[in-house]
């Protein structure tokens, strides 16, 4: 079979053209870290690449939102606790204080229930690192419990109400694919039902006026004592709940890590190169390249191709 001289150099120099190409590109993946170049060269892999690499951003924004709310929640829990303290000293006040005391000692009842009704009141009040009013809903803006209070003043006829400003929504973060938390929760049922601000002032009103009747500040007392019960009784709900969420994004993050690295690595597995495998196929082909270029110098340079057309 008769091989003419173009027809050789054409397939050699192609031959050799392909090699130096092959490893240009795979000198680029090594350099890149690159499993393929383009979505083209490995279009499965560079389809689950892309689902996994949509799967692994939002995995890291529930990580996010589990840190946001268990941030939450945990100032909220400080807050509540405060307030469960704030109620308890409250009610030891109240319950050693009565009409028959001396007013002296009266005074000083009402001076520590007043003390720890505007701790109450701040508490409900409490606003977090960037302002927003944590126990107000979904108005974050407004200042939710509102009460006038009566002392040092004389005994009225009945106490101010308090008034609340805020909304009863609350705010869920996606911690999880199909799984939210409750970040915030409103006090409405702890000052509102029984009035607290309105009966603890009234009290503390009631102990430093002199003039008050014995069962006026005996009755006054009562309710106060009556209305942080129930105060206490719907705060501990309030606590129980947000342990429970807090606890639940504490057993969930560990979840949501393990499923992100497992992600990461199988994303890593399909775009990352395999460096060692790559060094060890560059090694050869730039062998076979060289033993392809000194092969096809060698022959184009013999004689016989002179003459061959």
């Amino acid at each position: 079979m008769r091989i003419s001289t173009s027809t050789y150099y054409s397939a050699a120099l192609a031959g050799i053209q392909e090699q130096q190409a092959r490893i240009a590109r795979l000198s680029q993946q090594v350099a890149e870290n690159k499993a393929y170049l383009s979505p083209k060269d490995a279009p499965l892999s560079a389809n689950r690449a892309m689902d996994l690499s949509s799967s692994i951003a939002q995995r890291k924004q529930y990580l996010s939102n589990q840190d946001k709310a268990e941030l939450s929640l945990k100032f909220e829990s400080v807050q509540l606790s405060e307030l469960n303290d704030t109620l308890g000293s409250a009610l030891s006040v109240l319950m050693s204080s009565s009409s028959g005391q001396d007013q002296n000692l009266r005074d000083q009842a009402a001076i520590q229930l007043s003390h720890f009704y505007k701790m109450a009141k701040d508490i409900g009040n409490a606003r977090d690192a960037q302002g927003n009013y944590i126990f107000a809903g979904h108005e974050t803006a407004t200042k939710p419990f509102a009460h006038s209070a009566i002392y040092p003043g004389s005994l009225p006829v009945s106490a101010n109400a308090t008034t609340y400003s805020g909304d009863f929504g609350v705010r869920n973060l996606a911690v999880e694919f199909g799984r939210e938390v409750q970040s915030n929760d409103t006090l409405e049922d702890v000052f509102i039902t029984q009035d607290l601000l309105g009966t603890m002032d009234y009290a503390a009103a009631a102990l430093q006026d002199p003039s008050a009747s014995a069962a006026a500040v005996d009755n006054a007392v009562a309710a106060a004592v009556s209305a942080i019960n129930a105060a206490q009784d719907a705060l501990q709900g309030i606590e129980t709940r947000v342990a429970g969420r807090v606890l639940e994004i504490s057993d969930l993050r560990g979840s949501t890590r393990t499923l992100l690295s497992t992600e990461e690595g199988t994303l890593a597995g399909l775009t990352e190169v395999d460096t060692a495998a790559a060094i060890i196929e560059l090694q050869m082909r730039q062998t076979n390249l060289e033993a392809s270029q000194r092969t096809y110098a060698l022959v184009s340079g013999l004689s016989l191709f002179n003459f061959i057309s």
